[in-house]
């Protein structure tokens, strides 16, 4: 048996592995060239998407509809007099006791 053979066998498996290394690292250089043109592309479209009449040449027409104001949080209280709020009534008058109007 040779017995440079454990040192043959773990230099191919590094050179392997250098092989594995480099192409690894080719790929994500690639990867990272698309994703920056990918960037680049959505904030080109986003930028297009938030143009409107008043900061771009469009007219404004072509603004569609405006957006209807959010409603409002309801809340636990329903509307009116809440529960335990004494009630303020005016009283009333007797029949025939004084006159109609100022």
């Amino acid at each position: 048996m040779d017995p440079l053979a454990p040192v043959r066998e773990l230099l191919a498996r590094l050179d392997a592995m250098q092989r594995e290394l480099d192409a690894v690292r080719a790929e994500n250089a690639a990867l990272r060239a698309e994703n920056a043109r990918l960037n680049a592309r959505i904030a080109v479209l986003e930028d297009r998407l938030r143009a409107n009449s008043s900061n771009s040449s469009k007219p404004p027409s072509s603004d569609g509809p405006a957006q209807p104001p959010p409603k409002g949080k309801s809340g636990k209280r329903r509307r009116g007099g809440q529960p335990g709020h004494p009630q303020h009534k005016r009283a009333l008058l007797q029949r025939g006791s004084g006159s109609v109007g100022p």
